[in-house]
């Protein structure tokens, strides 16, 4: 049951304009930070050693850590129908009639939302990872791929945990 209330609210979800609204800005401000630190990376690395060190390689949780701050942020806007979307699809008359909680649904709006932030995570991931493979070939500016143990910590302990968190803390259950 609860999985039926999970894949009926990303299907929800998935029609908003507002979801693919959150996964453009969130990846978009991810890749540009991404393609920045590239291109001081390439173009001050000869100068100064400082600039050097700040290989993006190396920089996920700096740049990754913003893209999901910005992707929790706007995730709340995700909720802010929730009660009226409730009156209108009679939720309380389902939840009457059949044999799930309100803590049952509130959790599957609430894994819904953790599910299209972590997501939106892993397509600003796939286009670094890309943009790390396409840069030697088309020679616009230095890039590299990130570094695996780096990018997998991030996207499997970083990205849960800090979406669970906001979520814990009442930022998806307005």
């Amino acid at each position: 049951m609860f999985v039926d209330l999970v894949v009926h609210e990303l299907r929800y979800l998935s029609r908003l304009a507002r979801t693919w609204a959150l996964v453009v800005v969130a990846v978009g401000i991810g890749l540009a930070i991404f393609v920045y630190y590239s291109l001081v990376h390439h173009s001050y690395s000869g100068v100064s050693q400082t600039v050097g060190s700040i290989a993006p390689r190396f920089l996920i949780h700096s740049f990754g850590s913003i893209s999901l701050l910005v992707a929790v942020w706007l995730s709340t806007f995700l909720i802010f129908n929730f009660r009226e979307r409730n009156e209108s699809d009679r939720v309380e008359e389902v939840l009457h009639s059949k044999s799930f909680s309100n803590l049952t649904y509130l959790c599957s709006v609430v894994v819904a939302n953790v599910a299209i932030v972590f997501a939106s995570t892993c397509v600003l991931v796939f286009l670094v990872q890309a943009y790390g493979l396409l840069v030697p070939h088309i020679d616009v500016f230095e890039g590299d791929t990130v570094e695996a143990s780096s990018l997998a910590l991030f996207v499997f302990v970083d990205v849960p945990v800090a979406a669970l968190f906001w979520a814990a803390t009442g930022g998806a259950v307005l």
